[in-house]
């Protein structure tokens, strides 16, 4: 069955080093539920980015979690997608 339901998603991407934002935005970039994949901003510690995502908010979530991506609401800067491997996560 495909999906028809299409949803524009901004978020902000932290890392703590190249290579994890690399592996970050190749899990990102496989999920066969994100498209039009788009990098915006990027710094040494996070990257803003769009992409369109099929389904719903459950879905993208849980193929995320397989990917090593966790994918948080935080009321100051909105959706962030972190490495579940990431000390980042003990932060927050």
């Amino acid at each position: 069955i495909k999906e028809t339901e299409r949803n524009a998603l901004e978020a902000t991407v932290l890392y703590s080093s190249l290579e994890e934002w690399n592996t970050l935005r190749r899990a990102l970039a496989q999920s066969p539920l994100v498209s039009e994949f788009l990098t915006l901003a990027v710094a040494k510690d996070g990257a803003f980015v769009r992409f369109i995502f099929a389904g719903n908010g459950e879905r993208l979530i849980e193929d995320l979690r397989g990917r090593g991506v966790v994918i948080q609401a935080d009321d100051e800067i909105g959706w962030v997608l972190t490495s579940s491997l990431s000390t980042l996560n003990q932060r927050r």
